[in-house]
C-alpha cells in the first residue's frame, strides 16, 4: 500500500491485483489490473471487476471521502464481498 495512491494484493488463489488512484480535478480515477483466472472467459471477469468498481463508485459518491486508509479499507471490503479473503502485499 502506497497511502492514497497504490494498493496491491494477492488473492487466496495466488492471483495478483494492483489498484492505482489518481486525482483528476475533483474526481479520482481508479485503475485496476488483475491476473485473470482460467475457469471463466476474460470478458466475464472484466464485467465482474467492473461491477466491483461501479459499486465502489456508488458507495464513495454517497459519502465525503479523501483517498486514505479508510477509503482503501472500504474497497477491500467490497472486493472481499465478491471474491472472499485475500492476502495483502
Amino acid at each position: 500500500v502506497n497511502d492514497g495512491q497504490h494498493l496491491a494484493y494477492t488473492m487466496a488463489d495466488g492471483r495478483q491485483v494492483s489498484i492505482d488512484f489518481s486525482t483528476e480535478g475533483n474526481k479520482t480515477r481508479v485503475t485496476e489490473i488483475f491476473d485473470p483466472e482460467t475457469m471463466n472467459p476474460i470478458e466475464l471477469q472484466k464485467s465482474g471487476w467492473q461491477a466491483i468498481l461501479d459499486h465502489f463508485k456508488k458507495h464513495t459518491e454517497s459519502h465525503q471521502w479523501t483517498i486514505d486508509n479508510q477509503l482503501i479499507t472500504t474497497l477491500f471490503t467490497i472486493v472481499e464481498t465478491f471474491f472472499g479473503k485475500f492476502a495483502t502485499s
